[in-house]
């Protein structure tokens, strides 16, 4: 299922509408419903909120069905998995565009072994957004905030990283203010004699 959604960029809630207009046999249009649109999150949380599942397709569970695969349209989404494998689903993403896809069956039954939403479902995603981005212009990246502030941390621990800190586990992500860590790692020393995480 593929829908136009402006409340992934503009952190809304938009009631849903299930008939667009009426026209008449002119096409005059005779009715059409205004778009019931509520804010539910400022923009800081919004964009961190969505640069977690950019992370998905950037590092995580979706990394190799689409970012590695080439798909470098801006785009987040969400793997799914049951645990007994009978379902697998993938719902991604773009400025512009929302898709999940679903495999399972009717009946409930597994799979496969290891059949992970980025695995066997993230590709047939990535599948469909390449032919539709084939078809037109790939829309411009989310905005981001200018309020938010971005810290090199050390993934493995969460504190700032320290210049002994390994390449690895280096990273500069965002935060919104008064949240980022203020404390330099303690366990990556220059004598390997920091306190464990």
């Amino acid at each position: 299922m593929a829908s136009s959604d402006d409340s992934a960029r503009e952190s809304t809630r938009v009631a849903p509408i299930g008939i667009l207009r009426v026209e008449d046999h002119e096409g005059n249009i005779l009715w059409q419903p205004a778009p019931r649109r509520e804010p539910v999150m400022d923009p800081e949380h919004t964009w961190l909120m969505l640069d977690m599942l950019r992370d998905v397709v950037r590092h995580g569970t979706a990394y190799s069905a689409v970012w590695k695969a080439g798909f470098t349209v801006p785009s987040a989404g969400k793997t799914g998995t049951t645990d007994d494998y009978t379902d697998a689903w993938y719902i991604g993403f773009t400025p512009e565009l929302v898709t999940g896809i679903w495999v399972g069956y009717d009946a409930p039954q597994r799979l496969m072994n290891n059949a992970g939403g980025g695995r066997i479902v993230a590709p047939a995603w990535t599948a469909f957004m390449r032919d539709v981005y084939d078809r037109r212009p790939p829309p411009a990246d989310w905005p981001q905030p200018d309020s938010l502030i971005t810290r090199e941390v050390d993934w493995s621990n969460g504190y700032l990283a320290s210049p002994y800190c390994p390449l690895d586990v280096r990273h500069w992500d965002w935060f919104y203010p008064g949240t980022e860590p203020t404390q330099f790692c303690p366990v990556h020393t220059p004598f390997g004699t920091g306190i464990s995480p």
